[in-house]
């Protein structure tokens, strides 16, 4: 069973797209068990070596017990390759290359060096942020570079990513993170903005870790971004960590590693761990950090028969999953079959022109209900074909691609620590509930904290020392 820390009992039920993977799991609040004030106050307080006790609601990052990186005074660290691309080359189609082979993920495409984030530039955003910190002092170089990865369907894929090392003493570990969703057009990708992840990997800097942050494949590169694809997603985290290794092979092989996620990036790490005994990283990964998760452990063709399945606000996340499934599925220029005809090229142009919030904001009023958003004849085809078993080949596909798509976590993989808020609209904590009856059907052990009224975004500010 896994340990559950807090909860909010009068909270009301927001019907966010999370719940309604929570109504077909047929789980409720109750699984979850009801903790102590002082229990959600002070998250961590039983855990050996740290000492929380920040009566302002932010953890102390100046404990003495935790374990700092292991550093190798005998050398920097340093790139094999010369990362003398420009900027630009490293988000362009990449060059003939061999057919992929398990040995060639992660191999380095391109590689450009980019800007020193000086030691008082990290501060000053340290401070901005609020964090109660430990600061290393050091100024941190970073990359970008394009990477090999796999994709769901078995195709080959390119990845970007933001490489950060801190100068001096080299850490013998590195971390992954994941980020959150931002949107399917290539210029989201938060590797583009140097500030966009700041929030989860300056701490991570400060403490003397290296980082690497992945843009999962098709965003910022060749073809179109799985998202909601737990596959796709975890390939793309876990080819981050053998390009990590392959930039820098002073890391040496079974390098110990984390994957950090925050939203969709929770669920890639999520189903990182999942995947990472049969994948593979190139590196150990010794644990997973999951913010306000997005795992989708559901199939979901069965969306269409959930009367209402209200969007709202969250139409912008429900569309991208549909949009990314078929153009995946049938070509980039087909991402929009399954949406209704009078919204059809108003979401369409959205979705692959606009990125988070005004995606947000500019599909919000388009369809009010799921059954809204999909044209009559896609529920008609999709319906058919789960009645009679006599199914056209994309929806044949997209079957297939769903069912695919529900991955058992891992009994015997890396350890995993779940942080969400009970004032999440997106990740509802009765989503959250959901998830811990998830991962106990797949035997898998979790620390899992509720915090008492914290929403999808200050969690992690809150909760990153205690990480």
């Amino acid at each position: 069973m896994n340990r559950v820390l807090g909860q909010n009992r009068g909270l009301a039920v927001f019907l966010s797209l999370a719940l309604y993977c929570c109504l077909a799991s047929a789980c409720n609040e109750k699984d979850i068990p009801e903790q102590s004030a002082q229990d959600i106050a002070t998250p961590g307080s039983d855990v050996p070596g740290l000492d929380i006790q920040n009566p302002s609601g932010h953890d102390s990052w100046t404990d003495t017990t935790s374990p700092k990186p292991d550093v190798n005074i005998a050398q920097q660290l340093e790139p094999a390759d010369s990362c003398t691309n420009p900027k630009w080359i490293v988000y362009s189609p990449p060059p003939e290359l061999p057919p992929l082979q398990p040995e060639l993920l992660g191999d380095i495409v391109y590689c450009s060096e980019d800007i020193t984030m000086t030691s008082a530039y990290i501060s000053n955003w340290l401070n901005a942020l609020d964090y109660d910190t430990t600061f290393s002092g050091r100024d941190t170089q970073t990359w970008l570079i394009a990477y090999r990865t796999g994709r769901s369907s078995g195709e080959e894929g390119i990845g970007t990513a933001r490489v950060y090392v801190p100068a001096g003493p080299p850490p013998s570990s590195f971390v992954v993170i994941a980020h959150a969703t931002v949107g399917l057009a290539d210029y989201c990708a938060p590797s583009l903005n140097e500030y966009y992840l700041n929030y989860l990997v300056l701490p991570m800097l400060a403490r003397g870790y290296a980082v690497i942050a992945p843009d999962y494949a098709g965003l910022g590169s060749i073809g179109v971004q799985g998202y909601g694809n737990n596959r796709d997603q975890a390939y793309s985290v876990l080819d981050a960590s053998r390009a990590m290794l392959k930039l820098f092979p002073q890391f040496g092989s079974q390098t110990p590693f984390v994957v950090v996620g925050h939203s969709q990036g929770g669920g890639a790490a999520i189903a990182s761990q999942a995947l990472e005994s049969s994948y593979g990283s190139g590196g150990a990964l010794k644990g997973i950090v999951a913010f306000a998760p997005g795992y989708n452990f559901v199939d979901r063709t069965i969306w269409p028969s959930l009367h209402p399945f209200p969007l709202g606000y969250i139409t912008y996340a429900v569309a991208m999953i549909y949009y990314a499934d078929f153009a995946n599925i049938m070509g980039e220029e087909h991402g929009g079959y399954p949406f209704a005809e009078d919204i059809q090229n108003t979401l369409v142009f959205a979705l692959e022109n606009l990125c988070l919030p005004t995606l947000m904001e500019q599909t919000a009023h388009l369809a009010p209900d799921l059954s809204d958003l999909l044209s009559d004849d896609f529920k008609t085809e999709l319906a058919s074909c789960q009645e009679t078993g006599v199914c056209s080949q994309h929806i044949e596909a997209y079957m297939d691609r769903c069912s695919d798509n529900v991955l058992m976590t891992d009994p015997e993989g890396a350890p995993m620590l779940i942080l969400s808020g009970t004032s999440d609209l997106h990740v509802s904590p009765e989503a959250i509930s959901c998830l811990n009856n998830w991962l106990n059907a797949s035997q898998t052990e979790a620390d899992i904290y509720l915090i008492e009224n914290e929403d999808h975004v200050s969690i992690t500010t809150v909760r990153i020392g205690f990480v």
